[in-house]
């Protein structure tokens, strides 16, 4: 076997496994693979995008086709607030407008109000009620009420398949809304109206009886004198102050009791004691403002996400979750709110009562300590003095009357205005044309995308250059691009003899530099050509390859050694009847086998007739003698073999030759075989120059950069042999090599 030397820096050689530690593996071929970038991918692939967004957009357009067209209509409103104060300056209006805002929204789309609008009979039209089982359901559903966000301004909104069914709903529900706030604001003005009207009836009945006891009095004791200035008379003075105290804790004790009464009244009517709560001072709403912010612009997120997305959005369905949860808490929120107004109330009512007891039993008290002293006079001035309390009790309530500003037939309520009326839509708001197909190309493109990568993640071929040098970690000596047109098995091997100045014939040339700057020893004559798999092109590239490196001047002999399937023959049209394998056979002499070729310091040694024992002929002393002998006589000797994965014989030439070309198809040497290939030929010591890309695009200008072709191959290798002998196409002379 000839002795191994490294020629130059490109050279890898292998002396045992144990040496190429410095030759990527398997690992790292997706590193290779990647720096070919996304964007060679989706070109490669880009078939399959394209047809996923073409489907993506057809399936978008079948589902516009199909789907139910859904049209809005919107009326606005305003609620001019007024503040009303039916009880004291205690309970004066200060509540926050958005709270107040956002329970008028909660209103409008209460079962109440939308019970009323079914019952109105512009309504009776609409005919996506008409099979509807659960109408008040259906209008829950298509019946939104949204604050402005920068006015105060209520934006009803009614969805309906039928333009006219939305603007009917619409204005429906919002007259529905204006009469039943009118009519619960005439029902809460007059129950407080009522509860002060009787109270006032109460004291007149007093006064009337007191005034009655006072003038009986008098004339049953018309001699005595009741004239009195209470000066220097400290127990009916100290009586006088008890019973104006007394008058205006009665008043405020009066004030707090028709406010719990009221409040007690509408416990079970959370719109009544809202209103209640509007009017006053009471601040426990303020602890829920914080979610009724959060729940506005929940609404307002989903009313954009139905509105782009339909409500079938997933997206719009988790937050119209969301959405339940924060209107659950607020509406616990509110609960504990009008329960802590109501037990306010009513402690408020207790302590008035329990002071006006307190005051009651000392005036009492102070009041027979006065009887005491002056019997008659004390009695007189004790008519006088409810008679005053009762007159400004009734003075007090006159008041109020007159400063609530109401009666119970003629009560205004909140002004109500619309500013605008629902009017049926030209266009559906759902689904949205232009959405629905930016959606569905932008899911088929990511499909595509997806797709392509997970095929192209799936394709173990190799690619690009860069992954070639990654993965086997070997340099690329050139890249030969694809042929052009039909060519038969001579043209393809003497394509840079036929066509020198052909781009095939220039890359054979850019192989041959890459070599002789790898090979610089004079030594190393002997060059394998071996290639992964069959159909790789191998025979092809060492003809070739032979012709160019003839074309320097240097005597060179092309050897094929390939003793299964030859091919070197019938390149060059010759006679397979000697050869190499009937010279180790000792069937014929070195000196008639060798044979001259159409191109001019070229000679072949055809391979001969096949041997049954292909391996153990190349693995013989013999052949090893034979290659250092033609070596010896010739500039350069190219070996041509089979492919290193189905069979050994590679890997035997390997070992005897100098040095190996291995030859990669582009588009169809997988990762895997290149990888076994190259690992096979080291193991057994060969010195590896570099690969040459087979067969590479001609759609890239660089075509060392490979990155997107078609291919088709086939080559057979197999246990069966050749039914007939080989005939040459032309017989050449044998030539002297001496």
């Amino acid at each position: 076997m000839l002795q191994r030397r490294p020629t130059a820096s490109r050279i890898v050689e292998y002396s045992s496994p144990e040496e190429r530690v410095d030759i990527p593996s398997s690992s790292t071929a997706a590193t290779g693979r990647s720096s070919a970038g996304i964007v060679s991918v989706l070109w490669r692939r880009k078939w399959i995008v394209l047809c996923c967004g073409a489907v993506a957009v057809a399936a978008g357009i079948v589902y516009l086709m199909q789907a139910t067209k859904v049209y809005a209509s919107s009326a606005q409103i305003y609620i001019a607030q007024r503040a009303q104060n039916p009880f004291t300056d205690q309970f004066s209006a200060s509540m926050n407008a958005m709270n107040y805002l956002q329970t008028q929204c909660d209103v409008i789309r209460s079962s109440t109000v939308l019970l009323d609008a079914l019952k109105r009979p512009e309504i009776n039209r609409a005919q996506s009620l008409e099979t509807a089982e659960n109408p008040v359901a259906l209008l829950k559903y298509a019946v939104s009420a949204t604050v402005g966000k920068q006015s105060d301004i209520i934006t009803v909104t009614a969805e309906s398949p039928y333009p006219d069914d939305a603007a009917v709903i619409s204005n429906s529900v919002v007259q529905a809304y204006i009469d039943y706030e009118n009519r619960m604001h005439r029902s809460t003005a007059a129950e407080i109206v009522t509860a002060l009207e009787n109270e006032k009836s109460r004291e007149d009945a007093d006064y009337k009886q007191t005034s009655a006891r006072m003038l009986a009095f008098k004339r049953a004791h018309g001699s005595a004198s009741f004239e009195h200035n209470g000066e220097g008379n400290i127990t009916i003075k100290k009586l006088s102050d008890l019973s104006t105290a007394l008058t205006q804790v009665q008043i405020e004790a009066m004030q707090a009791t028709v406010a719990a009464e009221s409040a007690n009244a509408f416990k079970d009517n959370p719109a009544k004691i809202q209103q209640m709560m509007a009017t006053s001072r009471f601040t426990g709403m303020e602890g829920s403002a914080g979610l009724r912010q959060e729940m506005n612009l929940l609404e307002i997120q989903l009313q954009d996400l139905k509105a782009n997305y339909g409500p079938n959005y997933p997206a719009a369905q988790t937050l119209e979750r969301r959405l339940e949860r924060v209107r659950a808490m607020v509406t616990e929120a509110d609960q504990q709110a009008i329960s802590t107004f109501v037990a306010g109330l009513n402690e408020q009512a207790a302590a008035a009562k329990k002071r006006v007891d307190q005051l009651q039993a000392a005036f009492n008290a102070q009041q027979k300590e006065a009887l005491e002293v002056n019997a008659q006079a004390a009695e007189y001035a004790q008519f006088e003095m409810d008679l005053a309390r009762s007159q400004k009790v009734l003075e007090f309530l006159n008041t109020r009357i007159n400063e609530f500003g109401i009666s119970s037939k003629n009560d205004e309520p909140n002004s109500i205005s619309i500013l605008e009326s629902a009017k049926p839509g030209d266009l559906p708001v759902r689904p949205n044309r232009l959405q629905v197909l930016a959606i569905a190309l932008a899911v088929g493109l990511m499909a595509g995308l997806g797709g392509a990568l997970l095929l192209d993640w799936m394709d173990h071929r190799i690619r690009s250059a860069a992954e070639v040098e990654s993965l086997l970690g070997l340099p690329i000596l050139g890249a030969v691009p694809h042929m052009i047109g039909k060519r038969n098995a001579s043209e393809r091997g003497q394509e840079i003899h036929l066509y020198p100045k052909s781009e095939v014939a220039e890359a054979y040339r850019t192989v041959r530099t890459g070599i002789r700057f790898g090979v610089t020893d004079a030594s190393s004559r002997t060059l394998l050509v071996t290639s992964p798999s069959p159909g790789d092109g191998k025979t092809t590239v060492a003809s070739n390859l032979a012709i160019a490196i003839a074309q320097t001047g240097k005597r060179v002999l092309l050897v094929d050694a390939d003793c299964r399937r030859p091919m070197i023959h019938r390149v060059y049209g010759m006679d397979a009847a000697h050869g190499l394998s009937s010279v180790l056979a000792g069937q014929s002499d070195l000196e008639t086998s060798i044979l001259a070729s159409q191109a001019p310091n070229l000679d072949i040694l055809p391979c001969g007739p096949l041997p049954p024992n292909p391996a153990e002929m190349l693995n013989s002393e013999a052949f090893t003698s034979l290659l250092r002998e033609l070596a010896s006589r010739y500039d350069q000797v190219v070996v041509d073999s089979p492919p290193v994965a189905p069979v050994t014989d590679a890997r035997i030439l390997g070992a005897a030759c100098d040095a190996t070309v291995l030859v990669i198809r582009a588009e169809k040497t997988s990762r895997r075989v290149a990888e076994h290939a190259r690992d096979a030929l080291a193991s057994v010591g060969a010195v590896l120059l570099g690969v040459v890309v087979n067969d590479a695009p001609r759609s890239r200008s660089d075509v060392g950069g490979y990155g997107h072709y078609h291919y088709g191959y086939g080559y057979g290798y197999g246990s069966k042999s050749r039914s007939k002998e080989v005939k040459a196409i032309s017989v050449a002379k044998p030539v002297s090599t001496t």
